[in-house]
């Protein structure tokens, strides 16, 4: 199943999260609610356990929440982030999760924290972006995982791509640059061999 929570409705921060069963066609389905509302949430997953990531409510959070895909109901305290943000980014392979930049309402931010997805607690320092880019999109494969495009502190757009080895912690390594600086990267998918960007704001 895919899942997908929280938001904003003109009104209100959303608590509730939908799930739709990906082998088949039809509507959304409840699923739960998140722990409080809040919206631009990141998630990370392994085969059996969703994560919902931070976001704002209004002001930026921390938090984290997860689910198990094969119990329906509402999620549960996972940890929280070294440090409160939004706007970062997070990709994960089915066993650990990463969560790179953003800004906590006064800074960016260039470090990445990472979690074992298995294991309930607090975030990790994994390594350091190479710029404090925020609105990146991610992608990842079981071993690598890519953080692209985003805009910098003087809203700048950034056309670089970075890699993370995701077993061992370390800096972030370039990889190469999208065809065109944008924030953020837009719609990504990815497979263990090739990974997928599209759309976005793009300068001038």
């Amino acid at each position: 199943i895919g899942v997908s929570g929280g938001g904003w409705n003109n009104s209100s921060y959303e608590t509730s999260i939908d799930f739709v069963q990906i082998s088949t066609t039809g509507n959304a389905q409840d699923f739960g609610d998140l722990s409080y509302g809040r919206q631009n949430i990141g998630g990370m997953a392994s085969t059996t356990r969703n994560i919902h990531i931070n976001g704002s409510a209004p002001s930026n959070v921390s938090d984290l929440d997860y689910l198990e895909f094969s119990t329906k109901g509402n999620s549960a305290d996972f940890g929280d982030l070294q440090t409160y943000r939004r706007g970062d980014v997070s990709t994960s392979n089915s066993t650990r999760g990463l969560v790179g930049g953003g800004y906590n309402g006064s800074t960016r931010i260039n470090t990445t924290d990472y979690f074992t997805i298995a294991t309930i607690g607090n975030g990790t320092d994994f390594g350091d972006t190479a710029n404090t880019y925020t609105d990146q999109c991610s992608v990842s494969s079981t071993t690598r995982a890519l953080f692209a495009g985003g805009r910098d502190q003087s809203n700048g757009y950034n056309n670089q791509i970075e890699y993370f080895t995701i077993s061992s912690t370390g800096n972030g390594t370039d990889f190469g640059d999208l065809t065109v600086s944008r924030w953020p990267a837009g719609g990504n998918t990815g497979s263990n061999t090739r990974a997928c960007f599209a759309g976005g704001n793009v300068s001038g």
